[in-house]
């Protein structure tokens, strides 16, 4: 990004021609068009808008408003500059990489946050002094914050199916309290009617001293009580809120779980319900009976003697003025706090998921160094969080130990005047002593009511995102025989990067579609828009005629197979994966189906056969065995279309060929869309589809696309070369 003296004079000239609201700022070159070529371009900032200038020509105008935000998005070899407001988001320039950094301070300049500085390097061993001077900013999640009442109304929802246990337990709790309010009464009686007129009568005495010991035992047995309720409560609770969060992780959109790291989702599930689940056990259930407790004591204090219990209370305010103090900030450190670990959870799930890798190119200092970089940063906010807790507890604890001190003091001149008795100084002490004992609990309150509400905001955080696959009020369900129309159909996985533009193809029932193309051509896209994994940006997909949109989800995925370029299994047994597609099948239907797929023989040859486990994501398989057992999982599926996203690319040539031969019966009669990198495993496909940039290229037979001499005659001369000289280098010299 440079200043207006280095901006090129047809650019100023441009500008100055069209633009009257003031000179040019800061410029950033723009020199790729949006479908890559290069171009002479560039992105202009003025005072009061943004524009983009090409070949000297003023093209494109964005007003800087408060509503209108402006982003640099970095990728691979080159970079989108986006505008985003309640008007419009879209791209407004493209540029190649090498300009990225001048687009990133070009959206600074212009509001959007600045890009994070470089990190220092710190001669220190642990690596903690730059990550402590810089850190605890960068870290922040800027993010709003929901209202504390609408998430605590939310987890009470959760009780109402266990409002039975529920009134135990709170039954429970008041007979605890009023238990531990009758020994102070006790007391007194034993201390002004028997001690101090040293009258002592023994069976009187021994009644009281009894009565005591019943009460503490008593008390004893209720307390066992309420707290094996109380686990009981929570568990069930945890339960329900775990399967809830569960069931939603189903419905939710893929765009919200790929932009989520691993660890993110998994400590939704785990760790913020077992946080919940504790506060719920150890500080929600006891936030009933300490709450009760004090409006308990207050009334009997208050109604003793109002000068001493007034004393006792006068700390309170101190307690609420220091809670209020730290909750904002307690809040967003919490969340900050959550985030940090979950990206340190996902670091540990990929380098473990990736061990092999790790291991083959020597990183294992280099991940070391990434999880202490981390944890550093954790380390931060931790230490931060604890020093305001860790102030906070022992400022209340003085305060409260403060009014305890002032009742003595007041009590004992009260009992030297005459106004009050012994044993009653003795009880209205044991009662503060109570007392104190809510006081303080409301003092860590905070603490640990920021952490539950941090969880459960991130659990129905979770809950909360529906599928964004809008459902038809009245679906069809139609019986599909297989026709599939692509109908002007744009998509982009983000805003500005499209994938498939004007996309538009007709495939008869029954016919065979060969996919072809370099990466990123959008042949995998296509398959994901027929399962209907995405939603179209733009025009529409058909199924028989029928609108994809009007269609029952269910019934017509029920009608789809696909094998997978990346295949996933299970952990489970073979005939567990195989069986996934359906359920209910026997196992004579998992055996037929591994048959066709070319399974069953390296299937039987494992001691356990078909009841082999296959490991985490069949990680004791090899490559070829995981698809074979992919392409059986969606043999024994049945469906009417039939998805092949490179379903044999980890299998040699000679099974491959056996795998299509076998695969010829199972298609016969059904809509096969195949997509290959290797072009002689399409050889059996009625037509031929070659897309460029998410357009289609070409079309028609294999001989046809050979005459054509284009694109595709292109690509196979490239793999026959290829193949060649992969031929002669396995010959032998001599």
């Amino acid at each position: 990004m440079d200043t207006v003296r280095d901006c090129p004079t047809d650019v100023q000239r441009a500008i100055a021609a069209k633009a009257s609201e003031g000179t040019p700022l800061y410029w950033a070159a723009a020199d790729l068009t949006s479908s890559g070529h290069y171009q002479n371009g560039w992105l202009v900032a003025t005072p009061t808008a943004v524009h983009l200038v090409i070949d000297g020509r003023l093209t494109d105008t964005v007003k800087r408003t408060d509503a209108v935000r402006f982003e640099a998005r970095s990728m691979t070899g080159s970079g989108v500059f986006l505008v985003t407001g309640s008007q419009e988001s879209r791209a407004l320039a493209w540029f190649s990489r090498g300009h990225a950094p001048d687009h990133q301070r070009l959206a600074a300049v212009l509001g959007a946050d600045p890009p994070p500085a470089p990190r220092e390097q710190s001669a220190a061993a642990d690596g903690l002094l730059p990550v402590q001077k810089g850190g605890f900013a960068r870290d922040w999640v800027a993010e709003p914050l929901r209202n504390p009442r609408t998430t605590l109304g939310r987890l009470l929802k959760f009780l109402r199916p266990h409002s039975g246990a529920l009134a135990l337990a709170l039954g429970l709790f008041v007979v605890a309290n009023l238990l531990t309010l009758l020994i102070p009464q006790l007391m007194r009686i034993l201390i002004d009617d028997w001690l101090v007129p040293r009258t002592i009568e023994p069976v009187p005495v021994l009644g009281l001293l009894g009565a005591m010991a019943g009460t503490y035992i008593l008390h004893a047995l209720v307390t066992i009580g309420r707290n094996r309720t109380v686990a009981r409560l929570s568990a069930d609770l945890i339960h329900d809120l775990r399967q809830a969060v569960f069931a939603s992780l189903q419905r939710m959109p893929l765009r919200y779980i790929a932009d989520k790291p691993p660890g993110d989702v998994l400590n939704r599930v785990a760790v913020d319900t077992a946080n919940l689940r504790q506060f719920l056990q150890r500080w929600g259930t006891d936030g009933v009976s300490q709450i009760g407790l004090f409006v308990l004591l207050c009334a009997i204090t208050f109604s003793q003697d109002w000068r001493l219990a007034l004393l006792t209370v006068s700390t309170m305010p101190l307690v609420i003025l220091m809670a209020i103090a730290v909750w904002r900030i307690a809040r967003w450190m919490e969340r900050t706090h959550h985030r940090l670990h979950d990206r340190i959870g996902s670091l540990v799930h990929d380098t473990l998921a990736g061990i092999r890798v790790v291991k083959a190119f020597r990183q294992e200092p280099a991940e070391v160094a990434r999880y202490r970089d981390w944890t550093a940063r954790k380390y931060v906010i931790d230490v931060r969080n604890q020093k305001i807790w860790r102030t906070m507890g022992p400022a209340i604890d003085f305060g409260l130990r403060l009014g305890e001190l002032l009742v003595l003091l007041a009590g004992g001149a009260l009992v030297l005047a005459g106004e009050l008795q012994l044993g009653e100084l003795v009880q209205f002490a044991a009662y503060v002593v109570l007392l104190v004992e809510p006081m303080a609990w409301m003092g860590q309150v905070p603490q640990r009511l920021v952490e539950a509400l941090t969880s459960a905001e991130r659990i129905f955080e979770a809950m909360d995102q529906k599928d964004d696959l809008p459902v038809p009020p009245n679906p069809e369900r139609p019986d599909v025989q297989g026709g599939v129309s692509f109908e002007g159909v744009g998509f982009a996985y983000r805003p500005g990067e499209p994938v498939l533009d004007g996309f538009t193809l007709d495939i008869a029932p029954g016919e065979m579609i060969g996919l072809v193309g370099a990466s990123g051509a959008g042949k995998s896209t296509v398959a994901n828009l027929l399962l209907r994994l995405y939603d179209v940006s733009t025009g529409r997909i058909t199924v028989d005629g029928v609108n994809l949109r009007e269609l029952d989800l269910e019934v017509h995925r029920r009608h789809m197979g696909v094998v997978l370029q990346d295949p996933f299994l299970f952990s489970g047994t073979i005939a567990e994966n195989i069986g996934y597609a359906l359920p209910e099948a026997s196992r004579a239907d998992i055996v037929a189906a591994a048959g066709i797929a070319q399974a069953h023989d390296f299937i039987t040859a494992f001691p356990d056969g078909y009841d082999t486990l296959v490991g985490e994501r069949g990680q004791r398989l090899s490559g070829g065995e995981r698809q074979r057992i992919s392409i059986a999982r969606a043999v024994l599926h049945n469906p009417r279309i039939l998805i092949l996203d490179e379903a044999t690319s980890a299998l040699d040539l000679e099974t491959e060929a056996r795998i299509h031969a076998a695969l010829a019966a199972l298609t016969e009669g059904r809509t096969v869309i195949a997509i290959a990198h290797r072009l002689a495993t399409l050889s059996r496909a009625d037509r031929l589809v070659v897309l460029d940039r998410g357009r289609i290229l070409e079309t028609g037979t294999h001989q046809e696309l050979m005459e054509a001499r284009g694109r595709y005659w292109a690509m196979v001369q490239a793999q026959r070369i290829l193949a060649e000289s992969r031929m002669l280098s396995a010959v032998p010299n001599g």
